[in-house]
């Protein structure tokens, strides 16, 4: 699905998630896609189907092993991560806490 935009040429790939690092030709860019969704804590037969997310020790290893590579590679790194890492408002751990990844503070 994502073959297009980047993970068919990842320069790199998470074994433990769908993270991945890629460079947009001709830039000095790295564009870094964390992957946070609980896969494996779903079971469709049961109707689980979880939405929230965490970051994974080893996918953290990752995302630091690739800043450090851009860094030394004299390059800008941008993240992208489709659950929020910050609260937007106030009561967002409170009301939807599933929207934000676990250990987010």
């Amino acid at each position: 699905m994502y073959a297009d935009y980047g993970y068919g040429t990842a320069l790199a790939r998470d074994e433990h998630s769908l993270s991945y690092v890629f460079e947009p030709a001709g830039s000095n860019l790295r564009i870094l896609a964390i992957d946070a969704c609980k896969y494996e804590e779903n079971d469709f037969e049961k109707s689980i189907c979880r939405h929230d997310g965490r970051i994974k020790p080893q996918t953290m290893k990752f995302i630091a092993q690739q800043v450090a590579d851009a860094r030394r590679e004299g390059k800008r790194i941008i993240g992208m991560i489709h659950h929020g890492v910050v609260s937007h408002w106030k009561y967002q751990n409170r009301v939807m806490k599933g929207y934000l990844v676990d250990d987010w503070k």
